[in-house]
């Protein structure tokens, strides 16, 4: 037997058969227990905080898609309650509402029944009764520019979760993302009415489904402009939130008909911009901004049109909001915008959509008022008739 089986059977026999352990023994034994269970040297800690490190890398990029994701499809959402309130609408008035109230043309200093958007008018159909009331109300008081009462009460389905702005600057009211379309157009509400309506949703007047000839399914009624964090501000210029002003891309003249975009060349538009940002001052008028306030209906709160491609730039001649404006859709979903075509379906649309760039290049007199568009896939989808029915791609 080896001398370390001697010593504990010597151990065994001083302690009557009980096993001791001496003081050194039992000190190496629990240190090495101890330092078995807790002890760990700086490579292991470095190889935990480099896994650690690998792990949030690979899931915090998917958790960011994955947010994206569902924002989109809420945007999306949205649209489809907008789109539906659209048709119920028409079900129980046989026309669609007008994208722009008129009210007979009344231009006195408080315009009661002026300018209010079809969003307001659609209130009944989006279970929003009470505020429909109040709207009335105040409509009868004044323009929707000019809402307070109306214009201070946010409604959820009217703003794109990817978009954090619900009251703009100091204002008290709310803004709104989804915008309708104008068609392959831009309007002056003085004076262009229903005689000058490409879109499926008229300004100062009202279509129906009848007349909606390239098809529903071939014709966008609703999409989304990114909502603008300021108001009355020339320098705030960033570019899916602002218009900036451009002579050369839109005209200063507000004439109607065919000579509206006479002398203009659509594509300067994107030259005024650098990186996200605009390189020149942007609209700066106290009575609206991208998506504000959503009780009104001047094109540069509540409408789009289909001539430059989506998250383009967005241009005016001047700060006067009444002019005539490219404003293509915009949003802060990667690659493209939502759109809600009128057979109530919801598409997303490509940025890269073709809209014939020999048409936003030339300077040629336009809008066309009948006929197809000289904008592409993009500009046909924007009107309701001009013998075009292209679907989405």
């Amino acid at each position: 037997m080896g001398g370390g089986g001697a010593r504990w059977i010597k151990e065994l026999k001083k302690n009557n058969g009980k096993i001791s352990l001496s003081e050194s023994c039992s000190k190496n034994f629990f240190s090495t227990f101890r330092s078995s269970l807790f002890g760990f040297t700086l490579v292991e800690l470095l190889v935990v905080i480099a896994i650690i490190g690998l792990l949030i890398a690979i899931l915090l990029p998917a958790i960011q898609a994955a947010r994206a994701a569902a924002s989109r499809m809420q945007c999306a959402n949205n649209m489809k309650q907008l789109g539906l309130a659209l048709h119920n609408y028409h079900d129980a008035q046989e026309l669609f509402p007008t994208s722009c109230t008129d009210a007979f043309n009344n231009h006195s200093n408080n315009r009661p029944g002026f300018a209010w958007s079809y969003a307001v008018q659609l209130l009944p159909f989006m279970e929003q009764e009470a505020l429909h009331n109040k709207a009335s109300a105040e409509f009868a008081l004044r323009d929707g520019v000019k809402s307070t009462d109306t214009a201070n009460t946010f409604i959820g389905t009217l703003k794109c979760p990817s978009s954090d702005i619900e009251v703009i600057g100091t204002s008290s009211k709310k803004g709104i993302s989804y915008m309708v379309c104008d068609g392959d157009y831009s309007y002056r509400y003085i004076n262009n009415g229903l005689e000058h309506a490409r879109g499926a949703i008229a300004y100062r007047g009202h279509t129906d489904m009848n007349g909606i000839t390239d098809g529903t399914s071939n014709t966008i009624f609703i999409s989304e402009r990114c909502i603008a964090q300021v108001y009355n501000n020339a320098n705030y210029r960033i570019a899916k939130e602002s218009v900036v002003i451009d002579t050369s891309a839109v005209p200063t003249s507000a004439s109607t008909g065919g000579s509206t975009f006479t002398g203009a060349v659509p594509n300067n538009c994107t030259t005024s911009i650098s990186g996200e940002n605009y390189t020149a001052n942007t609209v700066a008028n106290n009575d609206g901004a991208n998506g504000f306030p959503w009780t009104s209906g001047f094109t540069i709160s509540t409408h789009f049109n289909t001539i430059l491609p989506p998250n383009s730039s967005s241009c005016v001649s001047a700060s006067d909001i009444a002019n005539p404006m490219i404003q293509p859709p915009t949003s802060y979903h990667s690659g493209g915008v939502n759109g809600a075509l009128c057979d109530g379906s919801v598409r997303f649309i490509s940025d890269a959509i073709n809209y014939q760039t020999s048409g936003v290049t030339s300077a040629a007199a336009r809008p066309k008022l009948s006929g197809m568009s000289d904008f592409g896939v993009w500009g046909a989808l924007g009107t309701r008739s001009g013998d075009e029915p292209v679907a989405v791609p």
